[in-house]
């Protein structure tokens, strides 16, 4: 889709995140609605067993049921995990099972390291000619989660990394070809949030190649995005939560094997990305590059009463030649999921109204104050799109369409007005978020 942003990851599209899931998991799998090759794994465990066993489910992650089936090892079958609980409680198991012209056999039972499991990642790590099987579970901190890699050789889970962890993902950071694990920590008393990249050696054993911490003054991690900084190279954006100041961002990235976070180094580079809770980084105009969300009112609002809807502009910024620098600015609807980027002729002469009745937003002349700002330029609805072609035939055109919304414009060209925006510079400017 046309200048579509793609968010590469934030806590809850980490590896290992600790969002929930609504309900209890093991009532969403059981043995009578699972798949015949789910159901010939989970009789094969409870037959070693001689008991029944109770499914546990990864809450997140590229797993989300009990069973994963793939190739882990060196053999050209595949095996299979089954994560569950004893029926005496305690922490989870996981027993991988293989299979022999007989069928599903116990192979190996581990026993895990929480009662519940945050997510399950398998993949190839640094140089790893072995697969990596990640495992995150569950502390009684929620800030803290227990992440332990492994890899199946002769028959058995052996542990080749233990850590703790607020979120984790697996990416490659230094742009070597090969993907690391990146582990970020919570702030805690006196000691500022870190980010740790991790790799492989030799032999398949995983340790940190480097590591780097947050600023200190951040209390609290809000949300972890993947993304590029304005040199196209791999970075993690970390806003965290800055006291009464909002969000800041920090940006870390590699080079040479040395994670850097040059954001850090400056207050002026700080107080640059500081903005709302809410508003988070993104790739606003699909061109590949991270952007940092900053605010200010648009004219009009500067002095709006207490408890009145104040209307945003929102810059986006990239982070070029180690400064934050302003890239465009406009209009942010977040909740419809829109940007519409105002020409430079438009700053400060032109504000944004809501429409109560129709529910749109209407850009107009700035007449001194938002009463006084009467000369309609354009108007943007965000509508269902069984009603995309009533609009249409009341002179407005559809920009984009997303997901059975339609995001329809129409320009006022009934006034001799030069702010009136061309039908070119409209479609140029509007991008779906």
């Amino acid at each position: 889709m046309k200048k579509k942003m793609v968010i590469l990851g934030v806590l809850a599209a980490c590896v290992m995140s600790g969002c929930s899931v609504a309900g209890t998991a093991e009532n969403l799998l059981s043995p009578p609605m699972l798949s015949a090759e789910q159901s010939e794994i989970y009789e094969a465990l409870r037959k070693e067993l001689g008991k029944e066993i109770k499914l546990k489910f990864p809450k997140a992650g590229d797993y989300r049921s009990a069973f994963i089936v793939a190739n882990i090892d060196d053999e050209p079958t595949n095996e299979a995990l089954v994560i569950y609980e004893s029926p005496s409680g305690g922490n989870v198991r996981i027993n991988v099972l293989d299979k022999n012209e007989n069928g599903w056999f116990s192979a190996y039972d581990h026993s895990g390291a929480g009662a519940e499991v945050e997510g399950v990642k398998i993949c190839r790590i640094g140089g790893s000619s072995a697969l990596n099987i990640l495992v995150g579970y569950s502390t009684v901190n929620r800030n803290e989660k227990q992440l332990k890699a492994y890899i199946y050789k002769d028959g058995v889970l052996v542990n080749t990394y233990d850590d703790i962890y607020f979120a984790a993902e697996v990416m490659d950071l230094d742009g070597d070809g090969r993907s690391e694990i990146e582990i970020i920590t919570a702030p805690a008393e006196n000691k500022p949030a870190k980010v740790k990249m991790i790799t492989s050696d030799e032999n398949n054993m995983l340790f940190v190649q480097d590591e780097i911490d947050l600023d200190e003054g951040v209390s609290e991690i809000a949300s972890i995005v993947r993304g590029y900084a304005a040199s196209g190279r791999p970075a993690l954006f970390i806003d965290g939560v800055r006291g009464s100041s909002g969000l800041s961002t920090e940006i870390v990235y590699c080079i040479g094997g040395s994670l850097r976070n040059p954001v850090a180094l400056s207050e002026d580079s700080i107080k640059a990305t500081l903005h709302p809770k809410g508003y988070s980084p993104a790739d606003a105009d699909g061109d590949g590059i991270t952007e940092i969300p900053t605010i200010s009112p648009f004219p009009g609002y500067e002095s709006v009463s207490s408890g009145s809807e104040v209307l945003n502009l929102t810059t986006w910024n990239i982070f070029e030649n180690y400064m934050i620098v302003p890239k465009m600015s406009g209009f942010y609807n977040r909740s419809a999921g829109y940007f519409y980027m105002i020409p430079s002729r438009w700053e400060g002469v032109v504000t944004v109204k809501a429409d109560s009745y129709t529910g749109e937003y209407v850009f107009c002349r700035y007449g001194g104050s938002l009463n006084a700002s009467t000369v309609e330029l354009m108007r943007i609805a965000a509508v269902d799109s069984l009603n995309e072609s009533a609009y249409l035939e009341n002179g407005y055109f559809t920009a984009e369409s997303r997901s059975g919304i339609c995001y329809m414009i129409k320009i006022n060209s009934e006034i001799d007005e030069p702010l009136v925006p061309t039908l070119a510079e409209v479609k140029n400017n509007f991008y779906l978020i």
